[in-house]
């Protein structure tokens, strides 16, 4: 009998390219995993939390969220305001390819600017 038969929810080496993120998943749940898994795991749950950053302005803040990755230093009232300026908050992170236009304190200071414009203008 092979260790195969004995443990029917491995998945066996030749198959994973057919089963890839799914059986890897099967894997680390049944606390069956190797480097490979657990680095397609780690892999994984980095872009289910990137995509869930697109989405969920409260996930972007270190101020909402301060011990998650790739947070950055900006308030909610603050990133809200960067989305209806269309200014790209991914700058900001600390895995940014390259260094954003403005530091963060210039930023804030044109944030808080616009923001007086806005509150002024309803006025």
């Amino acid at each position: 009998m092979s260790e195969w038969a004995t443990f029917p929810f491995i998945i066996k080496p030749e198959s994973r390219a057919e089963g890839g993120c799914l059986a890897d998943c099967l894997q680390w749940e049944a606390r069956v995993s190797d480097d490979r898994v657990r680095a397609s795991f780690d892999e994984t749950m980095k872009r289910s939390w990137d995509q869930s950053q697109i989405y969920y302005i409260g996930n972007r803040s270190r101020d909402f969220m301060p011990n998650a990755p790739g947070t950055v230093p900006f308030s909610l009232s603050e990133l809200r305001l960067m989305a209806k300026l269309r200014i790209d908050w991914r700058q900001y992170r600390d895995d940014a390819k390259t260094p954003p236009e403005k530091t963060v304190q210039e930023m804030k200071e044109f944030l808080n600017k616009e923001l007086l414009k806005q509150q002024q203008s309803r006025k």
